[in-house]
């Protein structure tokens, strides 16, 4: 089923799209994880007009779909340089957004996105690539260890007043085995 879409970049005018798709499947991922009215209010933060406005608009941060005709599967979300989240990770790819639309997963998407991730890290002739995990989000560890990242911190990630924990796990960009 993996041949049914295509991996495009997202531009300013999908701002509109970007906002959707990162609102559902941000709620699809974590349903239960918090509080309704923390989870509304990171959504209307994190997700705000503003600044997904800005973020597309920042060339260290690379946004893509994954698309199946008019549909919109998934969203990618790369930063490096000054854009990632952690300021001292010098000459780094973060993945810091990889989500799929709940009735498109167990379909490949996910991998391909990771693997589209990795190949922009190997352009960027980066020295790792890292990610942020909610440490109770175990299907999304287990995919990632599959793809050869190794937890090695921690920080915290604020949903609304809630403080949760982030495992935050790296590799190198050259490819895995497992891949």
């Amino acid at each position: 089923m993996t041949q049914n879409f295509q991996i495009e970049p997202v531009a300013a005018k999908d701002l509109v799209k970007l906002q959707s798709v990162a609102k559902d499947t941000f709620s699809d991922t974590f349903p239960n994880a918090t509080r309704p009215e923390n989870l509304a209010a990171y959504l209307s933060t994190a997700f705000s007009t503003e600044r997904l406005a800005a973020e597309l608009a920042n060339p260290y941060s690379m946004f893509f779909f994954a698309r199946r005709n008019t549909e919109i599967l998934a969203y990618l979300k790369l930063n490096h340089g000054s854009a990632q989240t952690k300021p001292d990770y010098a000459n780094a790819l973060e993945i810091e957004r990889l989500y799929v639309r709940r009735h498109a997963k167990g379909r490949g998407i996910g991998k391909i996105l990771m693997l589209h991730a990795l190949q922009v890290a190997t352009k960027l002739i980066v020295d790792r690539v890292w990610l942020g995990v909610w440490e109770h989000n175990q299907d999304a560890i287990a995919f990632y260890e599959h793809f050869g990242f190794e937890a090695f911190s921690q920080h915290d990630f604020l949903i609304g007043q809630e403080l949760q924990r982030d495992i935050v796990m790296r590799r190198s960009p050259s490819p895995s085995p497992h891949t």
